[in-house]
């Protein structure tokens, strides 16, 4: 849906039988409808991209967000350690709350405060603020990590000066995911 079909935010659309799958649930419409986008965005970040099953521990970068939440607690559903981050300090106890083992103030340079939690680095990074706080992901990550641009909360789409080589750290994986309806299950 929104990418290969209009209607994610419709009252009604027509897809493929591919696209719909049935649920037993007792929220009420205008709760479930709103969640699909989310945890299917989520879903596929954790599993398919970052692949968490291989993971002990994730940074997710914009843990305040509403993707982020959801992110916090799939992440502790799989039993991975979290740490999230926030611009707003006053947000620190809601992260908690959502279960973040971790809250880091975001500054955009974060890099000496994830060394001090985890000195060889991240197994998995969560990047949802885009492109202005890529780099300093990527230098969150410890060897042989995965980091993965999911979201653009920041505003910026694009890298200037963008220098693989000396910008993506030597074994860690930079990947990214824009959503797919057959990369969820029932």
């Amino acid at each position: 849906m929104g990418q290969d079909f209009d209607g994610s935010y419709a009252q009604y659309t027509l897809v493929p039988r591919a696209n719909v799958f049935a649920i037993n649930t007792r929220l009420p419409w205008e709760v479930i409808g709103a969640l699909p986008e989310t945890l299917q965005t989520i879903h596929g970040s954790l599993y398919t991209a970052l692949q968490i099953d291989r993971a002990d521990n994730i940074l997710i970068r914009g843990g305040s967000s509403s993707i982020g939440l959801a992110a916090i607690a799939l992440c502790q559903y799989a039993g991975l350690t979290v740490t999230a981050t926030t611009r707003n300090p006053a947000k620190h106890a809601e992260l908690q709350s959502a279960g973040a083992t971790h809250v880091l103030i975001d500054d955009g340079n974060i890099q000496q405060a994830v060394r001090a939690l985890y000195p060889a680095g991240f197994d998995r990074v969560l990047e949802l603020i885009g492109t202005s706080t890529l780099l300093d992901s990527l230098r969150s990550a410890r060897r042989g990590g995965i980091v993965c641009m999911t979201g653009i909360l920041g505003g910026e789409w694009s890298l200037r000066d963008f220098r693989p080589m000396d910008d993506v750290p030597t074994a860690v994986s930079l990947t990214s995911y824009s959503g797919n309806a057959s990369d969820i299950s029932q």
